[in-house]
């Protein structure tokens, strides 16, 4: 095993047993739908994905690890060390055209995949089995929460009422999955531990009274559970060609069909609520209602993803993804809500001129480019929160040593608004940069004459 994947992997564990804390410093975010549910949802896709509008369903690729769909396990050639950070700009527009700007940035995702037989060693070996086995571990943020806002609101006859609302946190998944591959088929499964925690504030001040008292209300929820989800893959190949070798060169056009999903799932809650009431005036406090420690089962919604894919290997694909999730099963005793069910439609592709090409670098770069638009769960005077966006990118190759195969720097950049229409709007731009990291001295039987 090379010494740089050695240090990746010492990297990599301290990561985890540490990725909650690192991965929880979001910088002055402000994202006001985050209010609703567990907050904004993350994206499943990594950054090479991701720049294709998501193709989650149908990604699979010898070289990138794709958690999404645990099916793609079994089509990694090599071990693959994955990276990524972000960093985001956004702009709140309301109905009076007043506006508001907040950055934010962070880690976006640790992986580590690899395939369970070395290839060089499968190529040597006199006994070939004809499955391929692939495993995936990564740690990533499931959703994040983060916003200061104020609203208005009225008591008849008595007061105008403001409310100052904040909430902080977030909740992550630490995956594990296997993926098995027999010649074209493709199935895999991922066992998942969801974690996190939130903290949610709103004061009510009474705008018409001079000495009146704010009411504070704290709420707080901590969540850990196991998810899962599983996936298949299948491709029918239109045109042979070359045979596949050891660094994975293959010359064939394929039809490349994915599906993943799960079911509803329920996990542990746990929740602490607290009303008072203070006198900025007076000093005083009264304590309204206090729940400490309660029990309870959050209800995560199912969810299917599915798509089609043709492409020529190493050179271009086109692909078309949809997902639907089933948030209306989504349920919160800590904080009851309803949501709606939300849908996501994603077209988009890639091209490298030619990836063999050592005399020209920009000819073995990969192009990458695609569009999604979305309904989200949550709702906005009981209209539906809608995005959409582009999104285009770069595989840039990268040759670290003489010893190590081809790894990549991976750039996705998204310009996309999502919001409801003369309500409030959030029009961002957000930039992922990735590194895959390859690596083909894993489980390499040494072999002595």
């Amino acid at each position: 095993m090379s010494k740089m994947i050695v240090r990746n992997i010492l990297l990599f564990l301290l990561i985890i047993s540490g990725g909650g804390q690192v991965m929880g410093q979001v910088a002055s975010q402000n994202a006001p739908f985050s209010r609703f549910g567990l907050g904004e949802i993350n994206s499943v896709d990594f950054a090479a994905s991701g720049a294709t509008g998501g193709m989650s369903a149908t990604f699979n690729s010898p070289f990138h690890l794709n958690l999404a769909n645990p099916a793609s396990y079994g089509f990694l050639g090599l071990t693959a060390f994955e990276i990524g950070a972000f960093a985001n700009y956004s702009q709140l527009t309301d109905r009076e055209n007043n506006t508001a700007s907040a950055y934010s940035g962070n880690l976006s995702y640790f992986a580590l995949g690899f395939p369970l037989t070395n290839p060089i060693s499968k190529q040597n070996s006199t006994i070939k089995s004809p499955v391929d086995f692939g495993m995936g571990i990564g740690l990533l943020p499931y959703s994040s929460i983060g916003y200061d806002l104020e609203t208005k609101g009225e008591l008849p006859g008595i007061s105008d009422i403001t409310y100052v609302h904040s909430g902080r946190g977030g909740f992550y998944k630490f995956n594990w999955g296997l993926g098995a591959r027999y010649k074209n088929l493709s199935a895999g499964l991922n066992l998942a531990y969801l974690f996190g925690k939130a903290t949610l504030n709103q004061t009510g001040t009474f705008d018409d009274l001079e000495y009146s008292f704010l009411n504070i209300l704290t709420d707080e929820f901590t969540l850990g559970g196991l998810t899962w989800n599983a996936g298949v893959q299948y491709d029918i190949l239109l045109k042979k060609g070359k045979v596949q070798d050891l660094k994975g060169k293959r010359d064939q056009t394929r039809i490349t069909l994915g599906l993943y999903g799960n079911s509803s799932k329920a996990i542990n809650l746990k929740s602490n609520r607290e009303e008072i009431r203070y006198s900025p005036f007076y000093g005083g406090e009264d304590t309204i209602r206090s729940v400490i420690n309660e029990d309870a089962r959050l209800t995560l919604p199912s969810e299917i993803s599915g798509g089609i894919k043709i492409s020529r290997d190493f050179q271009w694909d086109l692909g078309f993804n949809y997902t639907l999730t089933n948030w209306k099963e989504y349920l919160n005793p800590a904080k009851p809500e309803s949501l709606q069910n939300a849908s996501r439609i994603a077209l988009g592709g890639s091209y490298t001129p030619d990836f063999r090409d050592f005399t020209s670098y920009v000819n073995r770069v990969t192009y990458r480019a695609g569009f999604f638009y979305e309904t989200d769960p949550r709702t906005v005077n009981e209209e539906q929160i809608q995005a959409y966006g582009i999104n285009f990118g770069f595989g840039l190759p990268l040759k670290l040593s003489k010893l190590t195969p081809v790894s990549y720097c991976n750039l996705n950049f998204e310009l996309g608004q999502m919001g409801v229409t003369d309500v409030l709007t959030d029009t961002y731009f957000k930039t992922t940069i990735g590194f895959t990291l390859n690596d083909n001295t894993w489980f390499y039987k040494q072999k002595f004459k």
